[in-house]
């Protein structure tokens, strides 16, 4: 499977580092290609380095403008440039089979809002599954915001659905898929 990740390129606490770098390991343990944004800075650095001890294949995803800089991915097993941070997203998620939103800040922010947005839409498939692994209440407000839109008839439970997880090892697990009942 191929997973993006979409985090903090900036170091943030000690215990959200760890959980990076446990993230990057199980998912290179299950046999996931990690798709990052390409930078070895913060929470995406220990991303993948755990992703790449973990064995998986990672592909780093810069804008251009970045791509000069020492702090992309060399080691990236594919480093791909693209010229805007729109471009970016489309190509960090396309084939993807799961989306994952660590600790970030209005960058991952961006990012996760525009995956729900794309999926609504019809841009991404209905049901990719977005998940939010969040152990210190990073995001909890934010999932308070998606309630309170849903509750207002503002936005349809359907495209704020997520998984929000603590712990890794809810990552990996297939989610909860309604069952599917034939048309006639």
């Amino acid at each position: 499977m191929r997973t993006c990740v979409f985090c903090s390129s900036s170091p943030l606490t000690p215990e959200l580092r760890e959980l990076a770098r446990t993230l990057g390991v199980a998912l290179g343990q299950a046999g996931d290609e990690v798709v990052y944004g390409g930078t070895m800075t913060g929470l995406m650095a220990e991303l993948a380095r755990g992703a790449r001890d973990g064995g998986a294949r990672v592909v780093g995803v810069v804008p251009r403008a970045l791509s000069s800089l020492d702090s992309v991915d060399r080691d990236a097993d594919e480093l791909v440039e693209v010229e805007t941070l729109g471009e970016r997203k489309v190509a960090m998620l396309a084939d993807t089979g799961r989306v994952v939103v660590l600790a970030g800040g209005l960058g991952t922010l961006d990012e996760l809002l525009e995956v729900l947005t794309m999926r609504q839409l019809g841009l991404l498939p209905a049901d990719l599954d977005v998940v939010v692994l969040d152990p210190t209440g990073h995001w909890d407000l934010l999932r308070e915001q998606f309630a309170l839109l849903v509750d207002r008839e503002a936005a349809r439970a359907a495209a704020v659905r997520v998984r929000w997880v603590r712990d890794v090892a809810r990552v990996l697990r297939e989610p909860d898929r309604p069952p599917v009942t034939p048309t006639e």
